[in-house]
């Protein structure tokens, strides 16, 4: 009876501690660190439907429908962000919200799987201290809830449970086009139970079952914003142009993401020594799991986002390592997994304190843009400036583009009060703003607007034109 309540003393200590220290790397940091176009717009429908009573995505508006409807995410994050903007209210804390919240139910995942297999309390503390997951779990995007339902349909597929494997799969799906991942690691779970459960394709197919529903009650715009828009976004990035564009995407992603990837050093070298020693049928389990998906991302994923490798990639990495250890503990690699978890920990505490907003740039920014403007500007304005209507600056080159017209007729389309102009408005994502010559930019500029100040936004510095 006392080693019960011994263990259980043992088990809540590490659960809170866990937990502590968790939102003491997230939590704090939320409302400091910059916020992106993306964020934005995966919150601004959830934020229109409290708001407004429509799913619209606002910044997007006057292409297509997007003012009133969103097709061109898949529908799960987007609308789970309802819960943190409805109880937080909307701001850049609340937008990165629900990636903590989920982070934290990763980690209840980790926990349960390395329970399952007899290591709990490695796995979820070799997540809670890497770097890329802590970084991950501060942006407002879905890769992190991908990331939960993979390792959820991992768990539930390992115990044999199909049904709901095949439900969060599903889900993960709803997410984002990389859930197919998960559905192919769960046969390969199949292949390691020598099974195939019916079960699975019933829970694959109710939760899309009902959201291709949604999609036939408005095919059309569904092909406008899922086909149309995202093969230009993606073309205007120079994505599409198969695999070996993708292998050149991630050596740019390798290089640009090298200062955190050399923090993984002490965990590749130690998955590379888990490849040399005698593994069991699991152990070749999350390797063919790792290997499909890593290599599913370079070759056919269009992407520069190590968002995507960190939420597909980092989590079997980490627990084939979890698996090696248990089954070969040693001195001199108990010591590089402690070097690993430290040096990551105190890396995700300094990367994120470094940032922060000041106060009087907020103020600043809304004394320059008066209440109930329309805004040509960066989305991320649309937090601060909530009773103002902000259309992305990229908007105009996209309708140029997409509806064969010329810069006058868009902007008279469009008819903002104001523009806001920041160092991206002649490079953001391989287009231009109004115009593919930045001396005519300067040009437009001086003729058609009339400057009003400068100010400090999210990290950098923004110019607000008046329209004349």
């Amino acid at each position: 009876m006392d080693r019960l309540v011994f263990l259980n003393r043992k088990l809540l200590l590490f659960v809170m501690g866990g937990i502590c220290l968790y939102i003491l790397l997230t939590v704090p940091f939320l409302g400091n660190m910059p916020i992106t176009t993306d964020e934005v717009q995966f919150a601004e429908p959830a934020y229109n439907f409290i708001k407004n009573g429509h799913f619209g995505t606002t910044s997007l508006s006057g292409i297509f429908e997007f003012k009133q409807k969103t097709y061109w995410q898949h529908p799960l994050y987007l609308a789970l962000m309802y819960f943190p903007i409805r109880i937080f209210g909307y701001s850049f804390w609340s937008i990165k919200m629900m990636s903590v919240i989920t982070g934290l139910i990763t980690l209840i995942y980790a926990y349960r799987i390395g329970r399952l297999l007899k290591f709990p309390y490695l796995y979820p503390a070799m997540l809670t201290l890497n770097v890329l997951f802590i970084f991950l779990t501060k942006i407002g995007r879905m890769e992190i809830l991908i990331m939960c339902l993979s390792l959820a349909a991992f768990y539930y597929a390992l115990q044999k449970k199909y049904l709901l494997a095949g439900l969060v799969s599903s889900l993960a799906l709803l997410t984002h086009p990389i859930g197919a991942f998960t559905i192919l690691n769960t046969f390969v779970v199949m292949r390691y139970h020598r099974m195939f459960d019916i079960r699975y394709a019933a829970g694959l197919a109710l939760p899309f079952a009902i959201a291709l529903s949604f999609v036939l009650f408005d095919w059309r715009e569904f092909i406008n914003q899922y086909v149309v828009v995202q093969k230009y976004l993606y073309d205007a990035r120079g994505l599409l142009n198969g695999p070996e564009t993708q292998l050149q995407n991630f050596l740019f992603l390798v290089e640009k993401a090298g200062l955190w990837l050399k923090l993984q050093i002490p965990v590749f070298l130690l998955f590379i020594w888990g490849l040399c020693r005698k593994k069991d049928e699991l152990g070749i389990t999350v390797i063919l799991i790792t290997v499909i998906n890593f290599l599913g991302l370079v070759l056919f994923v269009p992407n520069k986002y190590i968002n995507y490798y960190t939420a597909l990639v980092l989590p079997y990495t980490l627990l084939f390592v979890a698996l090696a250890v248990k089954r070969n503990r040693n001195i001199p690699v108990v010591a590089l997994l402690v070097v690993s978890l430290a040096a990551n920990g105190v890396v995700s505490g300094m990367a994120t304190a470094s940032f922060h907003h000041e106060p009087t740039d907020m103020f600043r920014v809304n004394m320059l843009l008066p209440p109930g403007s329309k805004i040509l500007g960066p989305p991320e304005l649309g937090v601060p400036l909530q009773t103002a209507e902000v259309v992305g600056f990229h908007v105009v080159r996209m309708k140029m583009d997409l509806e064969n017209k010329t810069m006058n007729e868009v902007l008279g389309e469009l008819d903002p009060d104001y523009l806001v102009v920041d160092p991206r408005a002649t490079v953001e994502q391989s287009w231009r703003l109004f115009t593919r010559n930045e001396d005519e930019f300067v040009e437009f500029l001086q003729k058609r607007t009339v400057y009003r100040g400068k100010v400090r936004f999210n990290g950098r510095d923004v110019y607000v034109f008046e329209m004349n």
